[in-house]
Parts: structure tokens; sequence; C-alpha cells
């Protein structure tokens, strides 16, 4: 069946929202297998405020707010002042470190150092802002929904939604690029 460029923009975009989703959850599951946000109080206390909210405050707060916010700063900032000198891959790498630096602690930092690498890109390979943004709120939506109640992911599980979101998520990344093939 014959594809129009329409189509594939669609197909483009709803793959890019689906690795956002799986890497969130990924990654965050990761961080509770192996148990690494007990080893931060920062990081505790940093959660702890996170799910203090309502579900509709957390919604527009992480969904929203955050993205838009941070995406104008580390991508639509840092990392179009990077790429005017070195090469997207390297400007990707500056905007991810500062941004993970940015989120005060090393389990965030961690984190968001692997989505701020993701979020460039995103940013490179769909050439417009509003990428990285909804990147970036379809993994904290996930991540904040799917965690609002405790234990919503038991233990046990939380090996297998670990690897198989982050392997989702790269399959993902890897499937954008033949779109354009």
């Amino acid at each position: 069946m014959y594809l129009n460029r329409k189509h594939v923009k669609r197909a483009e975009w709803c793959c890019m929202v689906f690795c956002a989703v799986c890497a969130g959850l990924g990654l965050n599951a990761l961080v509770s297998w192996l148990s690494l946000d007990r080893l931060s109080d920062t990081y505790g206390q940093v959660r702890t405020a996170q799910y203090a909210v309502s579900v509709l405050q957390g919604v527009v707060k992480y969904g929203i707010l955050a993205p838009v916010l941070e995406e104008l700063i580390f991508r639509g900032v840092v990392y179009r002042i990077c790429v005017r000198r070195i090469p997207w891959q390297a400007a990707a790498v500056v905007s991810a470190v500062l941004f993970a630096v940015y989120h005060g602690n090393m389990i965030q930092g961690c984190y968001a150092f692997v989505m701020g690498l993701l979020l460039g890109y995103v940013y490179h390979h769909f050439d417009t802002l509003a990428a990285p943004i909804l990147f970036h709120g379809a993994a904290n939506l996930a991540v904040f929904l799917v965690s609002y109640s405790s234990d919503t992911i038991p233990q046990a599980m939380l090996p297998a939604v670990a690897i198989v979101g982050i392997l989702a998520a790269g399959g993902l990344l890897a499937g954008l690029r033949h779109f354009h093939s």
C-alpha cells in the first residue's frame, strides 16, 4: 500500500511519541529496579514533592510547563548555539550534560542525560522544537501517570519493563531514520 508524505509524517510523529513513552518508562523502571532511587536523599525529596500534587497539577506541570520551558532553554537556546559551532551530535551531548546538571542530583541527572541525548536526536531529526517538547511531555506524562500510585508496576516486573522499554525506544529511534530512506 502506498503512503503519501502526509501519512509518513504522521507515522513518524506517532513513532516518536511511543518512543518517548517507552524510554521514560524503561529508564524509570531501571532506576527503581536497581534501587538507585534509594541512593540519594535529594532524589527522594524531589520524587516525594513530584507526587504530592494532584493528577491535574502534575499533567500541567510535568506534561506541559516543564517540557516547554526546559526545551526552550536546552534545545532552543543551548543546542542551537552549539550546533552553529560543532556537529549536531556534539551539540546534543553538550545540551544533555547541561540538562542533567540542571536536574540537581545524580539520579535525575543520569536519567536526564540519557533523555537529553534522545531529545537532541529528536530535535535534529524533526528540525522543529515542537518535537522535543512533545517527546519530553509524553515521557514525563507516562512516568508521572504510571507512577502516581505507588507500586503500579510490581517489583518483579521492573526488569522486564526496563529492558523492553529501553529496547523498544532504541528500536523506534532507529526506525525514525528509515522514514527518510
